[in-house]
């Protein structure tokens, strides 16, 4: 009950309902294809090798640098 008072003297001087502003509709932009032609080369070069497994030691360090390094 004292806190139902409480709210009742800080908060009972506001609207119950607040009017809400209309919202206008909304076009959305459709996408497009934006092609920009660079002289260079569009190469992509992967290396994998195989890691160190959980049980090792370095495990956490081996994870720390990887993402350090990315």
């Amino acid at each position: 009950k004292e806190l139902s008072a409480r709210l009742d003297q800080l908060f009972g001087d506001l609207p119950q309902k607040q009017a809400l502003a209309p919202v206008p509709d909304v076009t959305p932009k459709l996408g497009q294809w934006i092609l920009v032609a660079y002289n260079l080369p569009q190469t992509s070069l992967q290396l994998a090798f195989p890691g160190i497994g959980r049980s090792d030691p370095e495990f956490f360090a081996a994870q720390l640098i990887n993402n350090i390094l990315g």
